[in-house]
């Protein structure tokens, strides 16, 4: 089948680097608009101190960063 119904999986890498970490609180997308079909987003952040997870959906778009 191609998209008629079946589900898809997507792998997508993207790497941030920021010149003010400090003053980010929490990061968040607007896919979910653009794409009404995307049901959930799982994330991993990795930084110099925090490894975690987290799932994004169309209800919940941001994701605040632990301290």
């Amino acid at each position: 089948e191609h998209g008629h119904g079946g589900h898809h999986d997507v792998t997508v890498t993207a790497t941030f680097t920021c010149e003010a970490p400090g003053r980010i609180d929490a990061i968040g997308t607007g896919i979910f608009s653009h794409f009404p079909r995307i049901e959930e987003i799982e994330g991993i952040l990795v930084t110099d101190t925090v490894q975690t997870s987290f799932v994004w959906t169309p209800s919940e778009t941001e994701f605040r960063l632990p301290r």
